[in-house]
């Protein structure tokens, strides 16, 4: 007699979708899909990466989450790309769409490069960036998705619970 296996559903809670080709994108999804995955969490790099993660969530009815943010390990976003990202998360919220907040944090790799290099790092920008992340995922109530690398987790807990965020 055959051996009955319960198969039980899973979530990809970060992937990085987007950084795929673009015809790779769909059908690994529909894949990860077919061998039980029941939904992913696509996080997003910068602005462009955003879009490309909403059209996937389009597609992909309910079963893409997309997460808006910037990435700490990329050059941080001028000030106007950073303006702009942050309204068009709010204008998102404001059309009732579903997402998260993400992958925003510290950058732990680039800081530790830079630092075992003998270069100068300033954290502070990144630090400041997070914490105008932290205060939008406390303001609209939406779920963050951290980058928050060894020693960098306490102080990204640091900011959420400033802020108060709850998921």
């Amino acid at each position: 007699m055959a051996e009955k296996r319960t198969v039980f559903g899973w979530i990809d809670a970060h992937i990085h979708v987007d950084q795929y080709a673009i015809d790779e994108r769909d059908r690994l999804l529909n894949e990860a899909y077919a061998a039980g995955c029941e939904a992913v969490v696509g996080v997003s790099m910068n602005l462009e990466s955003c879009r490309v993660n909403r059209e996937l969530a389009l597609r992909h009815g309910g079963r893409f989450m997309p997460a808006y943010g910037h990435h700490p390990e990329i050059p941080l976003p001028d000030p106007d790309e950073e303006a702009e990202l942050f309204a068009w998360i709010r204008r998102l919220h404001e059309a009732g769409e579903r997402f998260a907040i993400g992958e925003v944090g510290l950058p732990y790799y680039t800081r530790t490069e830079a630092e075992q290099a003998g270069r100068p790092f300033d954290e502070g920008p990144h630090l400041a960036l997070l914490d105008r992340f932290a205060a939008l995922a406390a303001e609209l109530d939406r779920p963050i998705v951290l980058h928050a690398v060894y020693e960098d987790a306490e102080k990204a807990c640091d900011a959420l619970e400033r802020h108060g965020v709850r998921r």
